[in-house]
């Protein structure tokens, strides 16, 4: 990594990555379906599936620079760029077949490859004192080929797959600010914080169908990659809205804090066809936590409460009044996928109740 400051108000950190992964050479799900396929045969009448083998690059450059211009000591203009990628882990690259105890069913993984993202960033930050944030940040994310575990028909059967490409693009606000500046009893010791994220997503889907023959060599398999009609929807466990706020007090022998966090309705295991997918109402959290220090703050007795509303989350699969949804002609609205009690259907429900614990700590 370089860092170089332009002038005053500039500095430039940037750097270049390179790395050399040959996941081809540990991929058991392509080496189990070549034998089997060729098992027995001459070799002039085995299949090339060479075009399978090389399906991504196994160099890969990764750049990042970050930008700030400081308008102040304490406020910034920040642009940053970085490219990533998430492999399939080994298990994920193994031909296998398991029962998954959180899903329900079996699992297991298609012929899938990297997925390569592309982030960008925008984002006003100022600090107005130690401790203390304001910022607002735009934000932009273009992911090829990335992976999504698929719920396969009316089945309780899973797959992990990769789709084309996904979109994401949004606006990110966060605030941390102390109270201390009203000199006011009980008021200065205060802080109070909240974070919110609004996140439009597009995700394009594919199926890809590696058992196509090359018009002009017939032993010689080629994949074609099918791309759906693009979906305007977050990844699995994403989100289109997330609130986060709390409060904070501490005026020494005493501490109190509690925190709200609050996500819409997600994607759970997107469908082929996508009105049918398992969509998720999370979990409303309200938690808690009471800490008194004694003898010259050496010791420490703190009790948590998680879960105050005593919330649950529901996976559940849409129920659609409107026969073009159910026919398949067009895609439900954002209203229509939301979670109807006693109407939608409820795949599981997660129900934590209220979680207390009381701890004491001592320090020599």
């Amino acid at each position: 990594m370089f860092d170089n400051r332009i002038g005053e108000k500039l500095r430039l950190v940037w750097g270049l990555r390179a790395e050399y992964v040959n996941l081809n050479k540990v991929n058991q799900v392509l080496d189990t379906a070549f034998a089997n396929i060729n098992k027995g045969k001459p070799e002039k009448d085995q299949y090339d599936y060479s075009d399978l083998l090389n399906r991504e690059p196994n160099l890969n450059l990764f750049p990042s620079a970050n930008l700030t211009y400081s308008l102040t000591p304490k406020m910034n203009f920040r642009l940053a760029y970085a490219k990533s990628i998430v492999r399939p882990d080994l298990r994920e690259l193994s031909y296998f077949r398991e029962y998954d105890f959180e899903l329900g069913g079996a699992y297991t993984a298609g012929l899938i490859r990297s997925t390569l993202i592309h982030n960008l960033d925008f984002r006003y930050e100022w600090y107005p004192n130690p401790g203390e944030i304001i910022s607002i940040s735009l934000f932009y994310k273009k992911l090829d080929y990335p992976m999504e575990i698929y719920k396969v028909g009316d089945n309780r059967e899973y797959e992990l797959r990769n789709n084309k490409s996904a979109k994401n693009r949004g606006i990110e606000v966060e605030l941390r600010k102390s109270l201390a500046f009203t000199g006011l009893p009980v008021i200065k010791h205060l802080t109070l914080y909240g974070n919110f994220t609004a996140l439009d997503a597009r995700v394009t889907p594919m199926l890809l169908s590696y058992n196509q023959r090359n018009p002009d060599n017939p032993l010689k398999i080629t994949p074609i990659e099918n791309i759906g009609e693009e979906e305007k929807r977050p990844q699995t466990g994403a989100s289109n809205f997330m609130y986060n706020a709390g409060a904070y007090y501490d005026d020494g022998p005493f501490s109190l804090s509690m925190s709200y966090n609050y996500v819409t309705n997600r994607m759970f295991r997107p469908n082929i066809q996508y009105a049918f997918s398992l969509f998720e109402r999370p979990l409303e959290s309200l938690d808690g936590q009471l800490a008194f220090r004694l003898l010259k703050k050496r010791a420490e007795v703190k009790l948590n409460v998680s879960n105050l509303l005593g919330s649950s989350s529901v996976v559940y699969i849409n129920r659609y009044d409107d026969p073009e949804i159910n026919n398949f002609k067009k895609a439900p609205n954002t209203q229509q996928l939301l979670y109807q009690k006693d109407k939608d259907v409820v795949d599981f429900e997660t129900k934590p109740g209220r979680t207390f614990s009381l701890s004491f700590s001592y320090q020599f």
